[in-house]
């Protein structure tokens, strides 16, 4: 990145919160919220995650069109209407067009729709007023809200002059995609214990250029972006030798200064599988002089389940929340990798006060 990019808003949705600061005090107080659904597994009982009651999710607005009800797409909606529209709350309210780049697993979840028709939907739904022709759709499964994020900052440091928000939606109450998952062993139950919990959530982040004075306060800056792509992939022939989030790393850590370094805190999309937590364990140790001895790795997802695409952006919102309320210091990094072989890794820093020093004294 040529320059830093302020994050100026954040928003979340989760089983555990409404709101960022739900969501961050829920996690942080280690609440898990689970339920049951009405679908049973191959083991012959419920299928279980983190998802959001039928009464937590707002109804679909009035004037939303093309959509049926309890589809998945109607759920998107549902479910990136209030994030959205809680991350766009520190932008200018008029007089200026806003730019939104949206991360989703793939077009899958849209049914048919074209992005412009889904952005007019999203606009009614979250209320929140962005330029369609300036906003774009990401593809990069439980990488893409954090490739989204990537995308908004390299074009506000490449110079795009308006403020732009960028994260992700997800969801995994969907019976097929849960059956899919269940047959090829993913799900975790009690006759496999090598499996992740299924969730939902959307995240959201409001970017600036660090130049700019915004209406509110910024939260911390992104100091650098990187991705990668690993070869040897879940779903790939070839053996996994970490090559991906490796080098995704290297790539980050390269373009920080050493001011910034080591890191103390790592938010990874760990899920409970033992693939994810081998990649992120061989990776870390290869880039090992970047990291602290005393590294803090938090993973949210025991809290809420696995939330697809919008890991990354409550990742990042976690971490704002956490240099608010003081319980992270330094600067942090977030990292996700996708059961098809996208990376993606970003560097985040607080905002310095008065030039106080970020780091524990």
């Amino acid at each position: 990145m040529k320059a830093p990019v302020s994050i100026v808003g954040v928003g979340t949705v989760t089983s555990v919160g409404l709101s960022a600061v739900q969501t961050a005090a829920s996690v942080r107080a280690g609440i898990s919220r689970l339920t049951e659904t009405g679908w049973e597994g191959k083991d012959g009982n419920p299928y279980r995650g983190g998802f959001l009651a039928e009464d937590s999710l707002p109804g679909l607005h009035r004037k939303t069109f093309d959509i049926t009800a309890d589809s998945t797409t109607a759920r998107l909606l549902q479910l990136a209407g209030p994030a959205l529209h809680e991350a766009a709350e520190a932008l200018p309210a008029r007089g200026e067009s806003i730019g939104l780049i949206l991360g989703l697993r793939s077009l899958e979840p849209l049914q048919g729709m074209t992005p412009k028709f889904f952005f007019e939907n999203l606009m009614r739904q979250s209320q929140v007023r962005f330029d369609p022709a300036a906003s774009s759709i990401v593809v990069g499964g439980r990488a893409a809200g954090l490739l989204a994020i990537q995308e908004g900052a390299r074009r506000i440091a490449d110079g795009f002059g308006a403020p732009l928000i960028a994260g992700g939606v997800d969801s995994y109450y969907d019976l097929p995609r849960l059956v899919d998952l269940d047959f090829d062993g993913r799900i975790l139950n009690e006759a496999n214990l090598d499996g992740f919990i299924p969730g939902e959530g959307a995240g959201f982040v409001a970017l600036a250029p660090a130049s700019r004075r915004a209406e509110a306060d910024p939260l911390g800056k992104i100091l650098a972006t990187a991705k990668g792509f690993e070869p040897g992939h879940l779903y790939s022939d070839a053996p996994m030798q970490v090559e991906g989030m490796t080098q995704t790393l290297a790539d980050l850590f390269r373009q920080v200064s050493p001011e910034w370094l080591p890191c103390h805190t790592a938010y990874v999309n760990l899920t409970g599988e033992q693939v994810g937590a081998k990649e992120w364990a061989i990776a870390a140790m290869r880039n090992r002089p970047s990291l602290s001895d005393t590294l803090t790795l938090v993973h949210p997802a025991e809290a809420f389940g696995e939330a697809g695409a919008a890991m990354g952006p409550i990742m990042v919102s976690l971490a704002m929340r956490g240099w608010q309320r003081v319980y992270h210091t330094g600067p942090l990094l977030v990292a996700c990798s996708a059961d098809h072989g996208e990376c993606a890794a970003v560097y985040l820093a607080p905002i310095r006060k008065g030039g106080a020093s970020p780091w524990p004294s």
